[in-house]
């Protein structure tokens, strides 16, 4: 005998039970006629097309707010930071793949057909004004349906602490069985901007981004259905490599490393100053360690520019 369970909730719930039942709805709060709409997606006269707007942990202790929550008399503390929701779950998910953690993610949902996205591409536009990509989706079930196509972005490599994905951009399109809809989408700039507290302003970060238009889950390792697409990034930003790039990252970046030693040698500089420089100071910028060799301001010119072009660093 198959069962059924029904959420009528609304809010997440543990899902360590999850494994007991057959099936499962998460129909939140469906209002007066939730029974017919549910006896009607039951009997296959409607086919579901919803998606999960919350994150099932698969205990208490798997959630963000677990140690902070409900905090020590009239304090609590928010000690989650950004990682809230998904961008938690998925960033944990992505660092830890034995995790008990299932599908059950912001996103998620299931139906009675099966959809194919392909084909991301960027019609117009740019990340540093805004830009316009387009997915195929094709219905490749029997039966007529709605999706909700998710496009998530990366920063694969980052100097502010971000989650595994943020989503960027979402759109519910309707299929007949096999067809096929080309989607076109926006996303603005701030969707690949992040807040740096110590600046106090939004910044967007150089290097490659990658894009993920999903159906079904932002699930970073094990996405079964998705399409990917790299972009890049050219602009300026407080992170991009320059005059102002201190002595530690630039020790310790192994082509930064052999680059700054190049130029020491060919303007017979002795490399001393850069050992002093990263053992006692080394957040100071490239350019006052060179001032105080006595560099000129032209050459350190140059070397600036010599950073401005090897600053893509991002893989």
């Amino acid at each position: 005998m198959r069962s059924v369970l029904i959420f009528n909730t609304a809010c997440p719930v543990t899902g360590w039970a999850l494994s007991f039942w057959d099936a499962m709805f998460w129909v939140s709060l469906p209002g007066m006629q939730g029974a017919a709409a549910i006896a009607d997606i039951l009997c296959g006269k409607v086919n579901p097309s919803g998606r999960l707007p919350v994150s099932f942990p698969y205990s208490e202790n798997d959630m963000p707010s677990y140690l902070n929550f409900p905090g020590d008399g009239m304090t609590v503390m928010y000690g989650e930071g950004i990682f809230v929701g998904y961008r938690y779950y998925t960033t944990r998910y992505h660092r830890n793949q034995d995790d008990q953690f299932a599908e059950y993610v912001f996103g998620f949902g299931l139906s009675y057909s099966e959809f194919e996205v392909r084909n991301l591409r960027i019609e117009s536009g740019s990340i540093e004004t805004g830009l316009d990509p387009l997915a195929e989706v094709e219905n490749t079930g029997e039966v007529a349906r709605k999706t909700v196509i998710q496009v998530y972005v990366h920063d694969p490599v980052s100097t502010l602490i971000k989650p595994v994905c943020s989503l960027c951009a979402f759109r519910k399109v309707y299929l007949e069985p096999h067809q096929t809809v080309t989607l076109r989408l926006h996303i603005d700039r701030r969707a690949f901007e992040s807040w740096d507290p110590d600046l106090h302003k939004w910044t967007l970060e150089d290097g490659n981004y990658i894009l993920n238009a999903t159906e079904k889950t932002p699930d970073a390792i094990n996405w079964r259905n998705r399409a990917d697409i790299t972009l890049r990034c050219d602009a300026e930003s407080p992170y991009s490599w320059g005059v102002n790039t201190s002595i530690k990252e630039i020790y310790e970046t192994p082509e930064l490393n052999a680059a700054l030693h190049r130029f020491m040698e060919a303007h017979g500089l002795a490399w001393e100053h850069v050992l002093t420089t990263y053992e006692y100071t080394a957040k100071d910028s490239v350019s006052l360690m060179l001032k105080n060799t006595g560099c000129p301001d032209k050459v350190i010119a140059v070397f600036a520019e010599i950073l401005r072009k090897m600053r893509y660093r991002k893989p």
